[in-house]
């Protein structure tokens, strides 16, 4: 793909010095009053089918890739995942169950299926798990203390910052090749236990990177240097 058919605005953005300072996000997520009632009915499914304790996730996962060499787009992806899981102790047994279908019928139907799972796991039981006691978190959330959301940042302006990106190390003597991309994470969570604990988090993870080539011509030797040294970090 060349940069033409892609940035159609390409004067304009690449006159952009950053990245454009959006709306902040909420300080805190929100769970939405429906998926908390799936998630109760999903624990409840799971103590009347005979568990001890149980607990349910809810996820929802967004990556968005965009990568480069010289002045040409060599990758764009963006995509999403979402299901939930339902985890149960029956008589000392673990027992998992997950479907991408969020409805009453399938949460009844994957918290059954968990139990039923921990009963056979219970045959190849060297001995019961024991689990350590938790306070109680009937309302918890927490957001990654991020103040621009990346993926409310346009692709266009994502691509005209590595562009200059590229441009800046190829301006350097010796320099002939150079990569660079963005990878952005967004992950969505809903938990909740029997141990009444409900939670909501959103996690960010971004990861930029930059690869510079350099030749010597005259000796016929090359270097490379890469300038992401650590992978990105999810706390939550």
């Amino acid at each position: 793909m060349e940069r033409r058919d892609f940035l159609t605005t390409g004067a304009a953005v690449a006159a952009l010095g950053t990245l454009p300072a959006l709306r902040p996000p909420r300080s805190q997520p929100q769970a939405d009053a429906s998926v908390k009632d799936l998630c109760l009915r999903a624990l409840n499914a799971a103590k009347t089918a005979g568990a001890s304790y149980a607990d349910v996730r809810i996820a929802r996962t967004r990556n968005q890739s965009v990568g480069t060499r010289e002045q040409q787009i060599t990758n764009l992806s963006d995509s999403e995942t979402f299901g939930f899981g339902v985890r149960v102790l029956v008589a000392g047994a673990w027992g998992f169950a997950a479907s991408r279908d969020l409805t009453a019928a399938a949460v009844d139907r994957v918290a059954k299926a968990a139990v039923a799972q921990a009963r056979a796991n219970r045959r190849a039981l060297a001995r019961p798990v024991l689990l350590a006691p938790t306070p109680a978190v009937p309302d918890g959330s927490w957001r990654s203390p991020i103040e621009i959301d990346p993926f409310d940042v346009p692709i266009e302006d994502k691509v005209a910052l590595l562009l200059r990106a590229n441009a800046a190390a190829l301006g350097v003597r010796g320099a002939r090749f150079v990569t660079s991309s963005l990878s952005f994470v967004r992950d969505e969570k809903t938990y909740a236990s029997t141990d009444d604990v409900f939670t909501v988090q959103q996690i960010y993870r971004c990861l930029p990177q930059l690869t510079v080539t350099a030749v010597d011509t005259a000796r016929g030797g090359f270097e490379t240097r890469q300038a992401a040294e650590a992978a990105p970090m999810g706390l939550g």
